[in-house]
């Protein structure tokens, strides 16, 4: 969990926090508030520490993806689209996973787990492509100029 954890922290980093976007972040920790609030009867020993934390990484991380996406500005790309997508799989894979293990078996969850965990990892990987795409044509247009 630790290493997922450094991970999430690696991808807010990665993302920015420029737009700031706290009508997003104020909902998203709402309902990462519930899921903590869902799972904390069953959670023991360093469980009961180390899920809330981990449930405020991967919270942050979700931010900012989803805030990286302006669509009402009419500034959203692919990169950033992707990020976003990618966001709401991990978080979508890392809750099947606790809902799994700490309040009930879920039929076929280790298809559900990893077909949304690998697709979350695509969508962000993409996202990086296309920014570094963007980056060299940014590049290029300011040496022509």
């Amino acid at each position: 969990m630790l290493a997922f954890i450094v991970g999430h922290i690696h991808y807010v980093l990665a993302f920015g926090f420029k737009p700031l976007n706290l009508p997003v972040a104020a909902v998203l920790y709402f309902l990462a508030t519930l899921v903590v609030i869902y799972l904390l009867p069953d959670l023991h020993d360093v469980f009961i520490v180390g899920v809330p934390i981990y449930i405020l990484a991967i919270t942050t991380m979700l931010w900012r993806a989803i805030a990286r996406v302006q669509f009402f500005e009419d500034l959203w790309t692919w990169s950033k689209l992707c990020t976003c997508a990618g966001g709401i799989l991990f978080t979508l894979s890392d809750l099947l996973i606790g809902i799994d293990r700490f309040k009930y078996s879920i039929e076929y969850s280790q298809v559900l787990v990893m077909s949304t965990y690998y697709a979350a990892q695509v969508g962000i990987a993409v996202s990086v492509v296309d920014a570094k795409a963007a980056l060299e044509l940014d590049k290029s247009k300011k040496k022509l100029n």
